[in-house]
């Protein structure tokens, strides 16, 4: 994965399943799909948009400075969307204070 960072952890949407995983870095994230990945890095990120609960979001809109829309996958178990958000939220929060 071209992200030159520290991987530490990988969350898959379907147990045993590269399809639709996010690799999360100490610089970024990685959305696979098949034998292709999209890197983002965290400060990379303009924000992230609230998932819904009605109709439950199966994906994160991550909305990126050059006006790029980024599609992270978050269908595992109901809720996950908004851990994912969370974190996303504090990791774009830390990015920004570390370019300060």
């Amino acid at each position: 994965m071209p992200l030159a960072a520290t991987a530490f952890g990988v969350y898959e949407n379907r147990l045993h399943a590269r399809d639709g995983a996010i690799v999360l870095t100490e610089d970024g994230l990685a959305v696979l799909s098949g034998a292709e990945s999209t890197q983002v890095r965290f400060d990379e990120i303009e924000r992230v948009l609230l998932p819904s609960k009605e109709p439950i979001s199966l994906a994160l809109q991550v909305i990126l400075h050059s006006g790029q829309v980024v599609e992270v996958p978050a269908f595992g178990p109901e809720g996950i969307a908004f851990d994912l958000f969370r974190f996303l939220s504090s990791a774009v929060r830390e990015a920004r204070a570390r370019t300060r």
